[in-house]
């Protein structure tokens, strides 16, 4: 974590952003590895806190050097130092109690005035330490912060004169419209459109107001500290609609709980050895490792949570429930209130029933997500992690964690391994998940236990770049967890597309052309390239600019007979997806306010056009 760098979970409005800045930039806290996220509610160890205030002492005056704690000795105590030197050359027995009383009254009455002096010098730091202590305000015991969002933006797949995405083909014939939004070109219709059909056969010919989309959120965040042991924290979400390019469950708009949760520290109930314990009640958001096993953003759910340490061991548990997010207008995309299987990846990359059941989940598990229907038959979900510090290198922990998701969204389970490593000053994360069960309950026993896994490593930080690399690959039958960072929360497809955490799952475009297909793909196979500039000229040290690149692949597949699809050893083609840049800025206008511009180009291998997007956004915290 560098000071030029702010920590992705704690927003502009939270009432400790300004604190964490100064702490960050002085050098005196970090994010944790590998996301760099602050982690608010996680519990403080002895060992942070000591890191913590070894840095404080370090930017001390003196606080970090060696002082000469000789002083030259004004007084003439020669007598006093022979009369202490012919005791100590006595033997023990020959020396009496008295001797030594005497002694001590001798220093007494030698450096009296010294002795009185120096007591008065003590007694006048401590009032006017009081009187220091006394000035600074104690942390408010309630925190209310407001945020507020507004994004408008162009990007050339929005049709709002069709009510829906469509995305360009030349190879169409002319007038060809896809059918709807959601289709994903197999039981479903398609969702592409001919080039020629705008007015005078140029697609970007029609107005541009029918490709803009725009969206305003709302958001109020409360933090009571109820007692030193127990605090409330609630995140109340108003969201304008986002009919033009529509992805998360709140097309509609409405407003919602997005956060509401209790976390009590439970240090004076220790059991069976557990120490540092700490519980959360209610709606939160978890994340483990990179999230490609569990990352509930696109919807926080309902959990209790459990943290503690078991000597060596940092361990987590956590039950909750997935279908209870709607308060008001309906949250949820659908019947159920199902934040999975009606919004999000599930829901706009189904592609649809052929009618034949083999053929339907063999796509589903092609594309990389299933969707089973719209009434979830098993709301509930659960896990269990222990993670622990194996060795150092050059004082950073190399932290080894193992996760099982008992139960995930439906039927799924899954069980990960993730390492955090700190070499050469960098951080490298990897994080390996294999499926055990999929969302309609199969056990992946007779799949080989499909695994998916990813790397993340920083491999520069310099004043002017900082660069991170990851690559990340899935098996062809690996089904991404639906509560994980291969779906994050999206408003738009632009912003599932160019604005994830991470690459693999990204909605990508099958450009091959070839009936039977699916016209959506998932990234299962590529590398991740991003970094942010910082020129060290002027104004423009204050416009950071951030880029990125990621290229991907689907998974292989058994192509259709007469595809023309290249194949490998095994007679499985895999699909080239396309290249996805992205550059943008973020900077502040005025104290509270941000000031966001954005652009993304997507270019799909083969007959698909480019998809174009660009956005511009303004945030202020209050």
């Amino acid at each position: 974590m560098t000071g030029s760098k702010e920590f992705a979970d704690v927003p502009l409005g939270h009432w400790a952003y300004p604190a964490l800045q100064k702490l960050a930039a002085a050098g005196i806290v970090e994010g944790y590895p590998p996301t760099g996220n602050f982690i608010g509610q996680r519990p403080m160890t002895r060992y942070e806190f000591a890191v913590a205030i070894a840095r404080i002492l370090d930017r001390i005056p003196g606080g970090g050097t060696t002082t000469n704690t000789t002083v030259e000795n004004p007084y003439n105590d020669k007598e006093l130092r022979d009369r202490i030197a012919a005791l100590e050359a006595k033997p023990g027995p020959d020396i009496t109690k008295a001797q030594v009383q005497d002694l001590i009254d001798s220093l007494r009455r030698e450096f009296n005035d010294e002795l009185a002096r120096l007591g008065g010098q003590v007694k006048g730091l401590d009032d006017r330490l009081a009187i220091v202590e006394a000035k600074i305000a104690a942390p408010p015991r309630m925190t209310i912060a407001a945020s507020f969002l507004h994004r408008r933006g162009y990007a050339n797949y929005i049709d709002n004169a069709n009510q829906g995405r469509r995305f360009l083909r030349p190879d169409l014939a002319p007038g060809t419209v896809g059918i709807n939004s959601t289709a994903n070109g197999v039981g479903g219709g398609n969702p592409f459109i001919s080039n020629n059909s705008g007015p005078g056969g140029d697609p970007f010919d029609v107005r541009v107001n029918n490709r803009t989309f725009s969206y305003t959120d709302f958001e109020v965040r409360l933090t009571d500290r109820v007692s030193d042991r127990l605090s409330v924290n609630a995140a109340l979400r108003s969201l304008g609609s986002n009919y033009e390019d529509p992805w998360a469950g709140d097309t509609n708009g409405g407003v919602y709980v997005r956060e509401a949760n209790i976390t009590a520290n439970l240090n004076n109930f220790r059991f069976l050895g557990l120490r540092n314990a700490s519980a959360t009640f209610g709606r939160q958001r978890t994340k483990i490792g990179q999230g490609l096993i569990y990352d509930n953003d696109l919807s926080p759910t309902d959990q209790l949570r459990y943290d503690a340490n078991l000597g060596p061991f940092s361990l987590m548990a956590f039950f909750g429930s997935q279908t209870n997010v709607g308060i008001g207008s309906g949250f949820g995309g659908g019947n159920g209130n199902d934040p999975y299987g009606n919004t999000g990846a599930n829901f706009f990359l189904n592609p649809g029933s052929t009618g034949n059941l083999a053929t339907d989940v063999a796509n589903q598990r092609l594309i990389g997500f299933s969707n089973t229907g719209a009434s979830p038959a098993d709301d509930t979900e659960s896990g269990l992690r222990a993670a622990t510090n194996l060795f150092r290198i050059s004082g950073q922990p190399v932290q080894l964690g193992y996760t099982r998701l008992l139960d995930g969204y439906r039927r799924q389970g899954a069980e990960s391994v993730d390492l955090t490593l700190p070499l050469f000053n960098r951080t490298i994360g990897i994080e390996v998940v294999r499926s055990l069960r999929t969302a309609d309950g199969t056990d992946t026993s007779g799949l080989s236990r499909p695994i998916a896994g990813i790397a993340t490593a920083n491999i520069l930080r310099t004043k002017i770049l900082d660069l991170n690399a990851s690559y990340g690959q899935a098996d062809d039958n690996f089904e991404f967890l639906a509560a994980s960072s291969a779906n994050p929360y999206a408003r738009s497809y632009g912003e599932a597309l160019f604005d994830r955490p991470i690459f693999l799952g990204a909605p990508m475009i099958n450009g091959t052309g070839i009936a039977g297909i699916p016209a959506f793909l998932t990234a299962k196979r590529g590398f991740d390239i991003s970094g942010t500039v910082r020129l060290p000229i002027s104004f423009l040290r204050r416009v950071p600019l951030d880029f990125r690149y990621y290229k991907a692949d689907s998974g292989r597949f058994v192509a259709p007979v007469g595809s023309g699809l290249g194949v490998d050893n095994d007679g499985l083609s895999r699909v080239k997806l396309g290249e996805v840049y992205t550059v943008g800025t973020t900077f502040n206008l005025t104290p509270g306010a941000d000031l966001e511009v954005k652009g993304g180009w997507y270019n799909p291998t083969g007959v698909a056009s480019t998809v174009r997007y660009v956005r511009v956004g303004v945030n202020v915290g209050f």
